[in-house]
């Protein structure tokens, strides 16, 4: 909500969708720290945000969101409990 609600809205406003897109994206994956992610979390960035763009909503970027994290949580829990 903070990527593609605060910082893509107030980018849009200023620069227009395409620079809000790729700010937005940029920033969501530098804040996720880690290095060797850089790319994926660039990309799902870009995905998250182009869904805010199509959808002109919060919720196809929040689903996808949840989505992939809740898959990522329990591959983990899997790998723990094996």
């Amino acid at each position: 909500m903070f990527f593609r609600g605060v910082i893509y809205g107030y980018v849009r406003g200023r620069l227009g969708a395409a620079w809000a897109v790729a700010i937005s994206a940029a920033i969501f994956a530098l804040c996720h720290g880690v290095p060797i992610l850089l790319p994926y979390m660039l990309a799902l960035g870009l995905c998250l945000a182009l869904l805010r763009v199509f959808h002109g909503n919060l919720w196809g970027p929040l689903g996808l969101h949840i989505a992939i994290n809740s898959t990522a949580s329990l591959v983990l829990l899997q790998t723990v409990f094996d």
